[in-house]
């Protein structure tokens, strides 16, 4: 019987320094708080699949990418929700006048 192992199998702790190079877009990279929580989120995909019991083929890198792509996804949904609370302030208010006769450079409207 052969036991083969993978060249790929996720480690137990992540690596805060590692975590700035590994992230596609780079939004949150000067957030120490990002940092922390993507090196965090390491132990627990590593907890959370398993890995104590069988080998998880993903790299830290990936666990990465997944947490920025996530805190962008949560940050959307917070945003879009914000905008829907405050629509209805911003509904009816009264905004600037609207003159049509304006002189716009050599056209005279």
């Amino acid at each position: 019987m052969c036991l083969l192992t993978s060249a790929f199998v996720l480690t137990s702790t992540g690596s805060t320094s590692l975590v700035s190079a590994s992230l596609p877009f780079g939004i949150y990279t000067g957030s120490v708080a990002f940092l922390s929580g993507a090196s965090d989120q390491v132990a627990f995909v590593y907890k959370k699949l398993g890995g104590d019991v069988v080998d998880i083929e993903l790299t830290p890198s990936n666990v990465y990418s997944s947490y920025e792509e996530s805190v962008l996804e949560y940050s959307y949904i917070l945003n879009l929700h914000q905008g829907k609370n405050i629509l209805s302030d911003a509904l009816g208010n009264t905004t600037g006048t609207f003159n049509h006769k304006v002189d716009v450079g050599f056209i005279s409207i």
